[in-house]
This record gives C-alpha cells, sequence and structure tokens, in this order.
C-alpha cells in the first residue's frame, strides 16, 4: 500500500503496523482510544492529501482525519483504515496589514496564538494549547474571547478544501456559499480543509481574577453568575468548574485535592476598569473565596492554563449539553454531583456564552446554538492506575441527573463519548437538512463519516 501512495506522487510519510513509529502516531490524546489504523499517511503538501484521498476512494478504504487528535470520541483515529494525518502541515502566517491569519490543519491553537501574539493579535479560539486548531473551528470555537469577538466560525473568512473527489476548491463568501456556510460548525463534513483564513483582533494581555469556593458557597456564586452574565458587557467572561482544587501557587497547602468550585472570571477591556467590576460582582455574591489569584496575564499563558489538567494520556469520558436555564433546582444538582467527582482532573462545568455570539443571526452559519447560555460538560478525566468504572460511572450518573434541565443537542466539540446519529442530528438543530443537502453536493458517498456524521440525502428523503 505504502508502495501505491508513493507511486501516486505522495512526499509524506506512510506508516504501517509494525513500523517503529506506528503505534505513537496512532496514539491520540484521549488514552481510552486504541484503534489500529491500517495505514497512517503523514501529509506534508497539499498534493499529498489529494493523493492519499483518491487513494482511498480507489481502494475501498475507509477513511479519517487526524489534526491536532484531541477528538473526545476518537474520530481523529479508525481501525482498520487510512488515516490522513495533516500533523506535519501546521504553518501559521500572520498578514499583521490586514488583519488575517492563514492557519495549515495540522496546527494547534498554541501555534496559532505564538504566532499572531508577536504582532499583539488573536483570533478567538479554545482554551487549551494542544487542541487541534481544525476541529475546533470546524465545530464552532468556544474560548475566552467568544463574547467578544465571536465564535472561531465567526472569524473565518476562507477555507482550502480537498473533497471526496480528490479536487482541491476554496470556500469563502463568494465561492462555494453552501460549502462555506456548512463548515462554520458542520464539522469535519465536508471534505479535507487544508488551511483556514482567519480575521485577527488587537489582543493584549487579559485581567484575571481566578477564585475557589467552598462547595457551600457553590450555589451562591452560580446564582450570582446567572443573574449578572446575560446582561453583563461583552469584556467579561465567568466560568464555573466543579473540581478537586489542583497544587496551584495560590491554593492553600492544605485544601489541595479538595472538592471546591473554581471560578474564573476574566475582563478583556480595560484592566481598572474590569478590576472594579470584578470586584462588585464578587460582593454582590455575599461569600468570602477559599483562595484567589488577581492580577494580568499574557494572552498565550491564558490560552494554556488548562493544558496540564487536560494533559495527554489521561482516559477521557465525557458527555455535554446545554442547560435550559441556570435555576435553583439546576444548581442543586449541579453543586450535588458536583461534590461527587471522582478523580483529581475530572470536572463539572458550565460556561456562559451570550454576547456577540448571539447577535449574529442562527441562519448565517451551521452553528445551531447561538441563544444558548449555559453549556455544560461532564468530563470524566482520570490516569490509567485509576478506577475506570467508577469515573465512567459518576459522568453516565451526573449527566442522568441534569437531564430534566438540559435543552436539545450539544456543543459539538465537547463531543459525547457515546455519539449516536440522533445525538449528533440534535447537535445541528434546525440546520440538519440544509446540512444534509450541502453533504449530498461534496460528499454523497460519505467518505467522509468518521465523525459527528450528516448523511447525505437518499432517494426516500427527497
Amino acid at each position: 500500500m505504502s508502495q501505491r501512495l508513493t507511486i501516486e506522487g505522495f512526499s509524506g510519510q506512510v506508516l504501517l503496523p509494525g513500523d517503529p513509529e506506528y503505534d505513537e502516531a496512532r496514539t491520540i490524546w484521549n488514552r481510552m482510544i486504541d484503534r489500529r489504523p491500517e495505514i497512517i499517511a503523514r501529509c506534508l503538501t497539499v498534493t499529498d492529501v489529494v493523493t492519499a484521498v483518491r487513494w482511498a476512494r480507489a481502494e475501498g478504504v475507509p477513511l479519517t482525519v487526524r489534526g491536532g487528535g484531541h477528538s473526545i470520541p476518537g474520530h481523529s483515529v479508525i481501525d482498520d483504515g487510512l488515516v490522513i494525518d495533516l500533523t506535519g502541515m501546521n504553518a501559521v502566517e500572520v498578514d499583521p496589514a490586514a488583519r488575517l491569519v492563514r492557519v495549515q490543519g495540522g496546527a494547534l491553537l498554541g501555534d496559532v496564538d505564538r504566532a499572531t501574539q508577536e504582532f499583539g493579535l488573536a483570533t478567538p479560539a479554545g482554551a487549551i494549547s494542544h487542541t487541534g486548531a481544525g476541529g475546533l473551528i470546524l465545530g464552532g470555537g468556544l474560548g475566552w474571547t467568544m463574547r467578544k469577538y465571536g465564535l472561531t466560525v465567526d472569524n473565518l473568512i476562507a477555507a482550502q478544501l480537498v473533497t471526496a473527489e480528490g479536487d482541491v476548491i476554496v470556500a469563502d463568501r463568494n465561492e462555494h456559499q453552501d460549502l462555506f456556510w456548512a463548515l462554520r460548525g458542520g464539522g469535519g463534513n465536508f471534505g479535507v480543509v487544508t488551511e483556514f483564513t482567519l480575521k485577527l483582533h488587537e489582543r493584549g494581555p487579559v485581567y484575571l481574577a481566578a477564585h475557589a469556593f467552598e462547595l457551600e458557597d457553590a450555589a451562591a456564586v452560580l446564582r450570582g453568575m446567572r443573574d449578572i452574565m446575560p446582561t453583563s458587557h461583552d469584556d467579561l467572561v465567568w466560568s464555573a468548574f466543579f473540581r478537586m482544587l489542583p497544587d496551584w501557587d495560590w491554593a492553600p497547602a492544605g485544601r489541595v485535592g479538595d472538592r471546591v468550585l473554581l471560578a474564573p472570571l476574566a475582563w478583556l477591556g480595560d484592566h481598572d476598569e474590569g478590576r472594579a467590576v470584578i470586584d462588585e460582582y464578587l460582593a454582590h455574591l455575599g461569600v468570602t473565596p477559599l483562595a484567589q489569584s488577581h492580577g494580568s496575564i499574557p494572552y498565550v499563558e491564558l490560552q494554556s492554563l488548562n493544558d496540564d489538567l487536560n494533559a495527554h494520556g489521561h482516559f477521557n469520558y465525557h458527555k455535554s449539553s446545554f442547560l435550559k436555564q441556570l435555576d435553583d433546582d439546576t444548581i442543586d444538582v449541579l453543586v450535588r454531583q458536583g461534590s461527587r467527582i471522582a478523580s483529581a482532573n475530572s470536572q463539572l462545568e458550565v460556561l456562559s456564552m451570550g454576547g456577540a455570539i448571539a447577535r449574529i443571526p442562527e441562519t448565517e452559519t451551521a452553528f445551531a446554538h447561538r441563544t444558548a447560555l449555559w453549556p455544560v460538560n461532564v468530563c470524566g478525566i482520570w490516569k490509567p492506575h485509576e478506577d475506570s468504572q467508577l469515573n465512567k460511572d459518576w459522568v453516565v450518573n451526573t449527566f442522568n441527573e441534569l437531564r430534566p434541565h438540559l435543552g436539545d443537542g450539544s456543543y459539538l466539540n465537547f463531543g459525547g463519548s457515546d455519539a449516536t446519529e440522533v445525538e449528533s442530528h440534535e447537535g445541528y438543530g434546525d440546520h440538519w437538512r440544509r446540512l444534509r443537502e450541502v453533504k449530498t453536493v461534496y460528499d454523497p458517498g460519505n467518505i467522509f463519516r468518521h465523525n459527528a456524521n450528516i448523511p447525505p440525502l437518499s432517494e426516500a428523503d427527497a
């Protein structure tokens, strides 16, 4: 097989089972995923991607695409098939005058942040620097700056893509407009995106106020978040994480490992203004933090704060959705289940959307949840020596307790570990039919199906 790819002009590295680098290449971020591809094609050029796609079609071999390898359900690797590995295509090119950045499909968020921050610029994207940029962009792109600048897909200008036929096209507002719409939230269903062009914004350091609260004070903190965030300034970011207190330099030594509520508030505008606003909100809560750390933080450092807690090599089993509302009954469930977290890296997180996200029309992109305010993510994360069943049970029990309080669908990049077609359908919301129509045009044979899949329309759907 490697010979066939070489003959077709493949310039990258081809790995087969038994090759020295094969096991490393098939290993992804989530250690729960243990799959053995038939062949791994490490691409270096767009031509390599074209060659790999056409080879898979000709041979009838199933394929998948790996960017950062950060897919929770393991979409980045496939048993008995071809992995089109983009990790060697990780260039980031910044045009500071035009405030644009071109990002190859295998780049990581950290690559993008470091390159753009050299010019005091940034595009909104994620909160873990070793996440693959491509997968995050195609799924939507939540992150620290989303309420101010919108989702990552809201800043996408163009995408270069290798189609199921092996053609190279560019989708933007002028060409392949239907595909451009679908790529902004429709995941990797339509081809291999080899380059993204994204809009940049001026972005300096951020004012961050990080807090740990006792569990008995968690309800008051969540009620404050509920009262303040729906109408707050776009510069404010507020999240809540039930977890065991990490061994951070500002954590009381005797409390490390205790179950707490972490509540970071960040302000993206003037730091003095942010300090005053956040102090006022904290006073409104009427509770005193167990520990806290306030101050200015460089943007690249902010973007990597969660890296160690979400490191490669951990087992990950997640379920996610959106809360209908953050009412007292929902808060009671969150506090109860947050007090039962099973391992030091697991967390129950509630984020706050709104702001710029909600001001963009629902039909503008394929991202389907613009009016949702409260993404909730139940993250079972544990090390190999820890009890897998205990951690999975906590995730399942927590999600079941939350079900009456959940809306439809979920943020696809949080990727439920047991995703089904029904869950994918709900994840795409009211855009499902339109997405299937675009899929039918660009991938009628569903070549790109190892993902949160959007099947093409059949005669029965006509």
